[in-house]
């Protein structure tokens, strides 16, 4: 019964956040607490998502660990969608054989596809391409997928033409018995 807006907003200390809302009614909020410790060294930089599934709330979002330098999508639990506690191992790291080793790796979606009956994950990133390629910076849409939420595999990129660069925050959802692809490079796009 309880409706949670999560979205990113600029800190005073001009860096990016996660922050949360919630309502009853959609008229009436209540703010909470930033969904991570602006202080942690390993507190997110950039979007995500949150998902609903398994009787949990999940947290998605790409991070360079401090510790052990490696680059990757991670994952935080919640019971109530207010505390979330950070699960120690990482979904996936970014694979270098498919994707740029570089900042693009970012803003995952998850969602459930019925006929499969998996998750799955999209997220924006530009395609590796070897020096004599002509389009040495393509974007792309990175997949991944799982069946617990918790363990993903690593797919790789969607086959998308006519990109020349990070397509941002790429989502997918159904539209009777078409998927839709919804991302913004330069204005909001559609693709079926």
């Amino acid at each position: 019964g309880i409706y949670h807006i999560y979205y990113t907003k600029l800190h005073s200390t001009n860096r990016l956040v996660w922050g949360h809302i919630s309502s009853r009614d959609l008229i009436h909020y209540t703010e909470h607490p930033d969904l991570f410790d602006l202080d942690a060294p390993d507190s997110p930089r950039n979007t995500g998502c949150i998902f609903w599934g398994q009787g949990k709330f999940h947290a998605y979002y790409a991070l360079r660990d401090s510790q052990t330098g490696r680059f990757g999508m991670y994952h935080c639990e919640s019971d109530d969608g207010i505390a979330f506690a950070a699960l120690p191992e990482l979904c996936f790291e970014r694979p270098a054989e498919w994707y740029r080793q570089d900042g693009t790796f970012r803003d995952p979606f998850v969602f459930y596809d019925p006929d499969a009956e998996v998750y799955r994950m999209v997220f924006c990133a530009k395609e590796r391409r070897d020096e004599n390629s002509q389009d040495a910076f393509a974007g792309t849409v990175g997949q991944a997928v799982s069946r617990d939420l918790k363990t993903w595999e690593c797919l790789p990129p969607l086959k998308i033409t006519g990109i020349g660069t990070t397509m941002e925050c790429p989502e997918i959802y159904r539209d009777g018995d078409r998927w839709v692809l919804i991302y913004y490079w330069r204005e909001t796009r559609f693709r079926t």
